[in-house]
């Protein structure tokens, strides 16, 4: 660890979050860190908001969209922290999640990754807290519709963590992946995995680090006590774009990562998972024009996420 460090580098990344970064700025204690945040060109009101009301924050402006991997690659790279935590700007930190974070690595640093307990603001949990690595019967119950009905079960929904986070006493439950919502990570080990793959634009950037990390040897964890709200603001364009980005990255994932069953079947799984969405939304009572609209823009978009992202062409993720 080099002397010159700090022991924490904040970084997040925003994009039209105007309504949502005082109340995440407002969550960290004053001190506890360096915040580096990255704005990948808002057209909102947002880094007016960070430069008028938190000026020792470090605000670096994107004159483009840059995507989250790259965003937080680009924060990562002016970082002077022994520890990087990614947050997200609709997430909200209770008072001691930052330290209870930071205290778990100090004593167990074999986990590498830590995530916290995310919540909706209701007090319902939050399954984007972490998930366990893609499978064929979860996405295959995800096409049908039945992860959404049995949400949880580990039948229906074997990705599912936030019910083993619920229903512990236990100071950390491992994971497969731990969302980019909150995540701590070591500068080394940040540095050992090359930070993020650049292929993904939007979502699957944290799982993929998670499992690179898995495949060294660490085990990733979630604390059940180290607690957020998140809000959930989605940055993406639209409904359609947000499930573009969503099912191109879990091709990835699944083609990277899945059982052989999986990564021949996550094509078929996918155009399912869309046509009967887009079926629902034509005949379902009350279901809007608009809604129909995005799952046609989805699927009219599957040549890009059949097939997920094309492998990198430099010598690892990060490159």
């Amino acid at each position: 660890m080099a002397p010159d460090r700090t022991p924490l580098s904040i970084i997040i990344v925003t994009f039209n979050n105007a309504d949502t970064i005082r109340d995440c700025l407002s969550s960290i204690p004053n001190g506890m860190a360096e915040i580096i945040i990255v704005d990948n060109a808002s057209q909102d009101d947002t880094c007016n908001a960070i430069t008028a009301e938190f000026p020792a924050v470090t605000l670096l402006r994107s004159p483009v969209n840059s995507g989250f991997a790259a965003a937080v690659m680009r924060g990562a790279s002016v970082a002077s922290g022994s520890r990087l935590l990614l947050v997200n700007p609709d997430a909200v930190l209770d008072g001691d999640c930052i330290s209870r974070l930071m205290d778990f690595a100090d004593k167990a640093p074999g986990h590498g990754i830590y995530g916290a307990n995310a919540r909706f603001a209701d007090g319902r949990s939050n399954r984007l807290a972490g998930l366990d690595r893609p499978t064929f019967r979860g996405t295959l119950f995800a096409a049908l519709g039945l992860r959404a009905i049995f949400a949880g079960s580990p039948l229906f929904d074997p990705e599912a963590v936030w019910p083993r986070l619920d229903q512990t006493a236990a100071e950390a439950v491992p994971v497969d992946v731990v969302s980019g919502a909150c995540l701590l990570i070591a500068r080394p080990l940040w540095d050992r995995l090359n930070g993020f793959d650049l292929r993904y634009f939007m979502y699957g950037e944290d799982a993929d680090l998670c499992l690179r990390a898995r495949q060294m040897g660490y085990d990733p964890v979630i604390l059940p006590k180290a607690t957020l709200v998140h809000h959930v603001a989605g940055s993406a364009a639209s409904p359609a774009s947000t499930q573009v980005f969503l099912l191109t990255a879990r091709t990835t994932l699944a083609h990277t990562y899945g059982s052989p069953a999986l990564r021949i079947s996550i094509g078929l799984l996918h155009r399912l998972h869309v046509l009967l969405r887009l079926g629902a939304s034509s005949i379902a009572p009350g279901s809007s024009a608009a809604r129909r609209t995005d799952w046609r823009q989805v699927w009219r978009s599957r040549a890009i996420w059949a097939r997920g992202y094309p492998a990198p062409p430099g010598k690892g993720p990060g490159r």
